[in-house]
């Protein structure tokens, strides 16, 4: 609409409706102060409302786990209880997730990210998972955090005796005579073997106990009378996974014998369980249930004195499927063994590397030589123990790593060393400590 003015010289002005300079710039201030108000509330609605979110999920595992302890309980199942058993969780949204018991109370630990990154609950329940905000510093950095910065820190990585495996994986892993991996878990010295994508591998330093790998007969469903090397079969199995870890009570079989004997067969002779200090519920709580490989390998050369494959062939050939007919190639278990790769890579030897019996020799049909495996490496106890990894030419050798350094293959029936070993969830912490064994890690949950 147009409406006219006269100016003083008579003339008619037209004025159009709009805004003035001043009128837009009052407009732009109270939009500005509306927004000061109004932008903070709405942001932290957001994020109270991601916050609850995050903390109803914490409440709902929690929950969930107290009746699958219930069900465990009526099933006289002693396993430990894992975030994966009782909810499906968004991997783009919850980074990782352990559960702990305190009596029958579930204590929750859940680490976001995506669009919960940065924040965390720690020990939540039930009734009560109060979210927090983490900064990044280094009291919120898993163990594989920290051990990842050790090794990218060249100096670091020297002086602690880290180093990358040459797999397609690149693990990084702890090598030569005595690294700093020691580390306190389950009231005991344990080490190190190394990061694992998202997890650490540990190792018992000192033998739990001696123990057949099996000593069943054909009369208990396998192929030979020497016990066999089927992992899942195993009366070494339901000893560290039942007995050791679970607790339960079981009934131990173990043959006597140590050494090899002509003509001896197995027995399933059952013995008094040992008396070894079990997984503790502090422990327990921070073993990752864990597919271990159980692809074998034979020597490489059959030939006295034998040989290995390299030991990148070796890791290759354990997460494959070669093994005695139709034996299983995987397992779902807390406690395992170490693998005849994870002692090749601890030494620093070259010649191991390409051999783990290099260094053996069979002259005029006497053993001699000087192993080289032994050199530079902190797996090297100087007593027979077991590995998981079958000799995959048989129904029942298994190989060890005996006490002279190198790889043999042993008949499932001897008592053997045992030194078990785990990975820990993904959320542990290196709390302090230095890892040498006078300041050793100490983990936290």
């Amino acid at each position: 609409s147009v409406y006219f003015m006269y100016s003083r010289e008579g003339e008619i002005m037209k004025k159009k409706n709009g805004f003035t300079l001043v009128e837009l710039l009052a407009v732009i201030v109270i939009l500005a102060i509306i927004l000061v108000i109004a932008v903070p509330k709405i942001t932290d609605t957001i994020k109270n409302s991601k916050i609850a979110s995050f903390e109803s999920s914490a409440k709902t595992i929690a929950a969930q786990a107290e009746k699958k302890k219930m069900e465990k309980e009526i099933l006289e199942d002693a396993g430990s209880i894992n975030c994966s058993d009782v909810v499906k969780l968004n991997d783009t949204d919850y980074g990782s997730c352990s559960i702990s018991f305190d009596g029958n109370t579930a204590k929750v630990t859940l680490v976001g990210k995506g669009k919960f990154e940065g924040l965390s609950v720690i020990n939540g329940t039930k009734d009560n998972a109060a979210a927090v905000e983490t900064t990044g510093d280094s009291s919120t950095k898993t163990a594989t955090e920290y051990i990842k910065e050790l090794y990218n820190d060249v100096s670091s990585r020297t002086a602690n005796g880290l180093k990358k495996d040459t797999t397609s994986d690149e693990n990084i892993r702890y090598v030569g005579a005595n690294p700093n991996n020691y580390v306190s878990f389950n009231d005991e010295l344990w080490r190190i073997i190394g990061v694992f994508g998202s997890n650490l591998k540990l190792v018992r330093d000192d033998i739990l106990t001696t123990y057949s790998f099996d000593n069943k007969t054909t009369a208990q469903g396998i192929e030979t009378g020497y016990g066999t090397n089927d992992w899942t079969k195993s009366y070494l199995r339901e000893f560290l996974n039942d007995y050791y870890y679970g607790g339960k009570t079981i009934t131990c079989y173990s043959d006597s014998t140590t050494s090899w004997t002509e003509g001896l067969t197995a027995k399933n002779e059952i013995i008094t369980c040992p008396d070894i200090n079990k997984i503790n519920d502090t422990a327990k709580s921070m073993i990752q249930n864990t597919t271990w490989y159980l692809g074998g390998s034979a020597y490489k050369i059959e030939n006295k004195p034998y040989e290995t494959y390299t030991v990148n062939e070796l890791y290759v050939m354990e997460r494959g499927t070669e093994v005695y007919s139709w034996h299983a190639t995987t397992s779902s278990d807390y406690i395992g063994l170490i693998y005849p790769s994870d002692y090749g890579y601890a030494s620093t030897d070259a010649s191991c590397r390409q051999n783990l019996r290099s260094g053996v020799t069979h002259i005029n049909n006497t053993w001699g030589g000087t192993p080289t495996c032994k050199n530079n490496n902190w797996l090297f106890k100087g007593v027979w123990y077991w590995t998981i990894s079958p000799d995959s030419s048989y129904a029942d050798r298994v190989f060890d790593v005996d006490g002279d350094d190198d790889l043999s293959g042993t008949n499932t029936l001897y008592r053997v060393g045992v030194r078990p070993s785990v990975f820990l969830k993904s959320d542990i912490k290196i709390v302090s400590g230095s890892g040498t064994k006078d300041d050793m890690f100490k983990l936290e949950i």
